[in-house]
């Protein structure tokens, strides 16, 4: 299988992957609980806590082993910058937050 982010939700992935319903059946009644509870909480550092214990809650039972990463890496030259790099920054128009660095 081969999935990212789509809605640039942190816990999108851990959602569909961990939460009722997810591809591989795993079923873990913490992890479970923690998704729920991530899915409503409002306060993002709390949030970030509840998915971080769901992931290594899970990580306990290796619900999951990735084989291969489907994405691009990519390598710059010192003299070029990339304003706001983030991870969904090659998804879209990447090449206006390219700079001369030096």
């Amino acid at each position: 299988m081969w999935y990212f982010n789509t809605t640039g939700d942190p816990g999108e992935l851990a959602s569909w992957l961990l939460g009722e319903g997810n591809p591989a059946k795993y079923k873990n009644a913490k992890v479970t609980s923690l998704i729920t509870q991530a899915g409503t909480e409002t306060d993002r550092a709390e949030r970030a806590a509840l998915l971080i214990q769901a992931q290594a809650a899970q990580a306990a039972d290796a619900a999951y082993a990735p084989l291969w990463w489907g994405q691009s890496a990519v390598a710059l030259a010192e003299s070029i910058g990339f304003k706001d790099y983030t991870s969904y920054s090659l998804l879209g128009a990447w090449p206006s937050h390219v700079y001369a660095a030096k």
